[in-house]
């Protein structure tokens, strides 16, 4: 199909670009266990009226959002709509804080995504293993980012990818740049959360008072771009979102993983990047089967952006295993061991050790007491 990619072009893509960006969409954020995983656009919005309306009422949230759905032809005015039911700014942010938030089951008091969400977030455990690589064997394999990954680009709200790297790492490393003075630390990988940034922490702490605000760094550092006037304002020229976009996309290859392409502002920005001198092709995991506008991939593909059309949401960290593996060595990466000689590991090897999670004991340094019976075996 014209202007369509297949998973060996992007390996090769991969394996020759000196550095990519990722761009992570709502499907990054999912898992299969409802309560640990971050809502798309529809189901968020039918969230807030939950939310505003209250749960007792929840099915009359689903009559009124099939009602707006009726009356409103896209999802920004449904979101315009929606927000019109609240009865000021901070209720409907405070509603749309708790739709994505709930209770957060999923990340412990560090800030680290739990193990059983780990596992069960398949793609997002993917993408931080994509994005890391070993810089130590010890007993245990020890990460860091991978200096291949120039940045990641996300439309998500929530911290579930920098908490899943978290766990992974045992150490802060992935972190959420959310406006113009965010700073970076050497060795981080900077997440561009450029539809605004909830971070960790519960709404409000255990007996404060009704209306009190929460605890200072817990509202959203940036605008939560949601409603028709907020996408206005965030793609205006000379916004922080569209800066960011424009020092990201157009230089680097770029490949997009949990994103639906329903932002239409988005759409125009890439396919305006795309008439640039020397512009780089893109890559996008895209299911074959989803249902999707007409038209939308033949769109993509003028933008530069090459779907990849898998059959099952399994195979994306298939896919991205056989990028990385095939950007190694083909006789295997060498990695420092503590106390010995560094040894060499096969690239499967290499994805295993960034795969699996472990029973972590200690924050930051590293440590931690390894499965039974796990081990990595180097090459002769």
């Amino acid at each position: 199909m014209r202007g369509y990619a297949n998973v060996e072009e992007f390996v090769e893509a991969y394996r020759a670009a000196e550095r990519i960006c990722v761009f992570t969409g709502a499907g990054v954020s999912y898992t299969q266990d409802e309560r640990y995983r971050a809502p798309g656009w529809k189901q968020l919005l039918r969230d807030i009226l939950i939310e505003l309306l209250g749960d007792s009422r929840r099915n009359e949230a689903e009559l009124v959002l099939s009602g707006l759905e009726t009356s409103h032809e896209n999802l920004w005015d449904l979101a315009s709509a929606v927000k019109s039911c609240a009865t000021n700014d901070e209720s409907f942010l405070q509603a749309l804080r708790r739709a994505v938030l709930r209770e957060n089951e999923s990340v412990d008091s560090y800030g680290r995504l739990k193990a059983k969400n780990l596992r069960g977030a398949t793609t997002l455990n993917a993408v931080v293993a994509f994005c890391s690589r070993v810089r130590e064997l010890r007993t245990h394999p020890c990460f860091e980012v991978d200096p291949k990954i120039e940045a990641v680009l996300t439309a998500n709200y929530d911290w579930f990818l920098e908490a899943g790297a978290t766990a992974k790492h045992q150490a802060y490393r992935f972190k959420p740049m959310t406006r113009p003075s965010s700073a970076l630390r050497r060795g981080s990988l900077p997440v561009y959360h450029i539809h605004g940034y909830l971070p960790y922490g519960k709404p409000q702490t255990r007996g404060a008072k009704p209306g009190q605000k929460p605890p200072n760094g817990l509202h959203p550092t940036e605008p939560l771009i949601l409603d028709r006037e907020g996408y206005e304002c965030a793609y205006r020229p000379g916004s922080w979102t569209l800066d960011i976009l424009e020092r990201h996309i157009p230089s680097h290859t770029t490949v997009f993983i949990g994103f639906s392409f329903e932002d239409r502002y988005l759409r125009r920005e890439l396919l305006r990047f795309s008439k640039a001198p020397q512009a780089p092709s893109h890559f996008a995991l895209m299911r074959r089967d989803d249902d999707r506008p007409l038209g939308l991939l033949d769109e993509l593909v003028d933008a530069r952006v090459r779907p990849i059309l898998y059959e099952e949401h399994s195979q994306i960290p298939q896919i991205l295993a056989q990028a990385y593996q095939g950007s190694l060595p083909a006789g295997g990466a060498l990695i420092p061991r503590k106390g010995h000689g560094p040894a060499r590991f096969s690239p499967e090897t290499v994805w295993k050790m960034l795969w699996e999670d472990k029973r972590w004991t200690n924050i930051g340094n590293c440590r931690h007491s390894a499965r039974d019976g796990n081990s990595y075996n180097a090459s002769p």
